[in-house]
């Protein structure tokens, strides 16, 4: 479950509490100042007062983070349309869809915006390669810069009577690529506390350099999410569809629908809980051997106890089931496992310890010459943060991460079948090593982030751990920079920069060294 956050908000999770609480603030009071003449229901201006109370007394007891709850309730109950249209990943799988329900106590005249802007910008590619093992020059490097240009245009409706229509359409076009996209959605409300939506997005890409590669796709939504006092109920389908130019079994064409039941409870002030259904099927008109369905059953919790301490337990247990693949096809029925958990305590408003972990199992229903192990993976994160002065944050840490496979040879009846079909070792390895993070935010425009892991990863059970040659699973050190900058330079101009960069260093003589660098430069105009 995800909490339902003003909806142009631009924090993300990992930043400072305070500082999303303190922005919310400043937002909310904005909305109040321009609608304050459109309030036409005390009782429920009443309730939204006494929520941003309450949460000011939260925020001046230092814990933010329930006073951050406080104020999505509030936004809950203005207007949950405010929310913009989100953009997806190319490879969007149907998913997860938050729609909260409202009170008609507006009475707002309608009005329609316009938001126009010109992007340019390049990304930037390069590895590079050393391998010590060879007698002459071992350093290999390859790279690509992909220079772009491109422009967005977004329309904004609202009626002033509960419902909106959004559309936003987008275009780029680089040396590697030309792509573009276009979305329209329509929402309103239903009765008193039931909102619905309609959405259709279409994009298509086109790949015309290093290989010939066109795609295009539509996805379509529709959702309605009733309120029934503290109980909230979310019902959405998707139906999406992806045609290729030339599809083989690489990209094959396919067409699959989601439908997705979720239902949310108010425990508490202080107690939110959600449980969920979801049923994902995906076809593929050429190649139906890639064809499955998949059921999976969501849980989510987060809990605050007193004003230091913060909770939230995710869990989704999934079933995967490829109805037309054989048994000895690489794709196998599976069922898998993904808990997630969070911890916070404040020891101050400025200083907090922090703990993340996660759990993944997968196994496999058959095994065969193409099997894959069963597996499971967890990882922890201690992190202990600072904050210095009304802007900064400094976090250092700790991260451990373990994936262990199951021995194949444990689902063969006799040794023979062992050596016939066992061909490939995924060999168990554990990663640990120190974090830290510095991040910057200011309300005026400008957000700043930058994080650096160093890990050593180890292979404590491979054969070939002390061989004399090349081999896939050699001891690495790993150094990792991820940087991210985001500035409105002016009303006009906006500045977007991601960096990131992996440096492995192979423990071994016989083995080879890597370094990965990948720079993202956006500059937008918007007029």
């Amino acid at each position: 479950m995800h909490l339902v956050a003003e909806p142009d908000s631009t924090t993300e999770a990992s930043l400072e509490e305070e500082t999303y609480y303190r922005i919310n603030v400043l937002r909310l009071q904005r909305y109040v100042r321009e609608n304050i003449d459109t309030f036409d229901d005390p009782v429920l201006s009443k309730e939204i007062v006494r929520l941003i109370k309450e949460a000011d007394c939260l925020a001046k007891d230092g814990d933010f983070y329930l006073a951050n709850a406080w104020l999505e309730t509030v936004w809950e109950l203005l207007d949950p349309a405010w929310q913009d249209i989100e953009e997806e990943g190319e490879d969007y799988v149907p998913g997860e869809f938050t729609v909260s329900p409202s009170l008609p106590f507006m009475a707002q005249t309608s009005k329609s915006q316009w938001s126009k802007q010109i992007i340019t910008g390049v990304d930037l590619w390069q590895q590079e390669f050393n391998f010590r093992f060879l007698q002459n020059d071992s350093s290999f490097s390859e790279g690509s810069g992909n220079p772009f240009t491109g422009v967005r245009l977004n329309f904004d409706y609202d009626s002033g009577r509960g419902s909106r229509f959004q559309t936003l359409t987008a275009f780029k076009y680089s040396r590697d690529y030309l792509s573009g996209e276009a979305t329209a959605r329509y929402s309103g409300r239903i009765g008193a506390s039931s909102r619905w939506r309609i959405e259709n997005r279409f994009e298509g890409t086109s790949f015309y350099r290093d290989f010939d590669l066109k795609y295009s796709q539509n996805l379509t939504s529709v959702a309605i999410a009733p309120r029934f006092g503290l109980f909230t109920l979310e019902l959405e389908d998707e139906f999406i569809i992806r045609r290729y130019a030339g599809s083989d079994s690489t990209y094959p064409n396919y067409f699959g629908n989601s439908l997705r039941l979720l239902t949310k409870f108010s425990l508490s002030a202080a107690s939110l809980l959600g449980l969920g259904y979801r049923n994902v099927v995906r076809m593929h008109t050429d190649f139906d051997i890639n064809d499955y369905k998949e059921n999976r059953f969501e849980f989510d919790w987060v809990q605050a106890f007193g004003s230091s301490l913060g909770l939230s337990l995710a869990d989704e247990l999934r079933f995967r089931d490829y109805t037309n693949a054989p048994v000895d096809h690489f794709y196998q029925d599976f069922w898998e496992n993904y808990f997630r958990g969070e911890m916070e305590f404040r020891f101050t408003p400025g200083v907090a310890f922090k703990l993340n972990g996660s759990v993944s199992n997968r196994e496999y229903e058959f095994v065969s010459v193409n099997s894959l192990p069963d597996y499971v993976y967890w990882e922890v994160e201690p992190e202990f943060s600072v904050k210095l002065g009304p802007h900064w944050r400094v976090g250092a840490g700790f991260h451990y991460d373990k994936q262990t496979h199951q021995k194949l040879a444990n689902r063969f009846s006799n040794v023979d079948d062992v050596l016939s079909t066992f061909s490939i070792q995924f060999e168990d390895y554990y990663s640990y090593g120190p974090m830290l993070a510095v991040e910057f935010f200011d309300v005026n425009g400008l957000m700043f982030s930058v994080r650096e892991s160093f890990l050593l990863r180890r292979y404590p059970n491979t054969p070939t751990r002390d061989v004399a040659e090349f081999n896939l699973y050699s001891d690495t050190n790993t150094n990792s920079i991820l940087m991210f900058l985001a500035w409105n330079i002016s009303r006009n101009w906006q500045l977007n920069l991601l960096a990131n960069v992996d440096d492995d260093k192979s423990q071994k003589d016989d083995s080879g060294d890597s370094r990965n660098t990948l720079v993202g430069l956006e500059i937008g105009y918007s007029f």
